[in-house]
């Protein structure tokens, strides 16, 4: 199982190193350090949400809402953060809180209603998008200029702090993973649930 997986990883790996030297090669203007800087800037929010993902395909489930909640986070804080620090702050506990109900929603569905990840989320997915478009029927609002510098501002000129951010988020989850009871405990309940409640894991509580 071991060699499978690194044959995958390695496989996934190469595959994309030769993507980036196709594109090196083909395009000068990728070269850059602001084409590669912006790269990072744009791959920045996509990796959070492959970090997010990551920890539901462990557990072998999926995860078809978190686009919508990407949205509508996007939204709620085009609609808050502006205009002062309070606001700015009012912002951001609202989205982190809006994520966390979403997330204890579809673990409860998938937990103790015994919905398919599939079905639950999607149905989930659904009503966000509704709510999104409530809250923001049109594209607008404004998020304040100060908010934004602190994931845009450059490291050395080239590495933006969002991408900054994203690499702390990488080595916390790794640790989690690697070095935690929860993180054994993702594993087990994604390689073999029953087992997994056998020998003690609450698979409920894990998922």
């Amino acid at each position: 199982m071991r060699k499978k997986i690194d044959r995958q990883l390695v496989t996934i790996y190469g595959v994309a190193v030769v993507l980036i030297v196709f594109a090196l090669v083909s395009r000068e203007s990728f070269r850059s350090l602001t084409s590669i800087g912006n790269l990072m800037a744009q791959a920045a929010p996509l990796g959070v949400v492959a970090l997010g993902q990551t920890l539901v395909l462990l557990v072998a489930g999926i995860d078809l809402s978190v686009g919508a909640v990407a949205s509508a986070s996007t939204a709620i804080g085009a609609t808050l953060i502006n205009s002062s620090p309070q606001r700015m702050l009012l912002g951001v506990l609202a989205i982190f809180a809006f994520s966390a109900v979403v997330g204890l929603s579809n673990g409860f569905l998938v937990s103790f209603l015994n919905l398919h990840p599939l079905i639950a989320t999607l149905s989930t997915s659904i009503v966000i998008t509704g709510v999104t478009l409530l809250l923001l029927p049109y594209p607008g609002g404004y998020v304040d200029y100060n908010f934004s510098e602190i994931f845009n501002t450059r490291v050395f000129g080239l590495l933006p702090l969002s991408f900054v951010y994203l690499i702390i988020l990488f080595v916390i989850l790794l640790w989690i993973l690697g070095q935690t009871a929860f993180g054994r405990h993702l594993y087990a309940t994604g390689g073999n649930a029953e087992k997994a409640r056998i020998v003690g894991v609450n698979v409920k509580k894990v998922r």
